[in-house]
């Protein structure tokens, strides 16, 4: 099984999302930090999986195979052309991919079912936007591309 975790710290926000109570709030110390982390694990060459932990509301997952250059697989990058996998805290998406028995690019369905299979995972960025499609943290091949 090959399996990803990738953090970062969300400083902001612990007073608006609950993660304080009150006696913290009255006592004047600072909010304490809200550790974000996603993790990617292939279960199967097709099956992927993705976890969050450390934030609460909807997120969306994208995926580009950055390493091939030109000749890789954009369609799910959550740009205005390519898919977006909407996400809360999990999401399992199953691998269209001819190799795995898929129909290929015209099977890719939001949220259900991708292109991706795990031999393609070295070659792939993994990014995790909020519901404004704000990137919030991002890991694998080459982060740049959805910076």
């Amino acid at each position: 099984m090959l399996r990803n975790t990738f953090a970062f710290i969300f400083a902001a926000g612990a007073l608006a999302t609950g993660c304080l109570s009150t006696e913290e709030k009255d006592s004047g110390e600072e909010p304490a930090a809200v550790e974000f982390s996603f993790s990617t694990s292939w279960t199967s060459d097709c099956s992927l999986s993705v976890e969050i932990t450390g934030g609460s509301g909807s997120y969306n997952l994208g995926m580009a195979e950055t390493a091939a250059g030109d000749q890789g697989w954009y369609g799910e990058d959550c740009s205005t052309e390519g898919a977006c996998h909407p996400i809360d805290t999990s999401l399992v998406l199953d691998s269209v991919h001819p190799d795995c028995g898929g129909d290929g690019i015209s099977a890719v369905v939001e949220g259900s079912t991708t292109l991706f299979k795990s031999s393609l995972d070295p070659r792939t960025t993994y990014a995790i936007f909020d519901a404004d499609y704000a990137l919030q943290s991002c890991a694998g091949d080459d982060c740049s591309y959805f910076e």
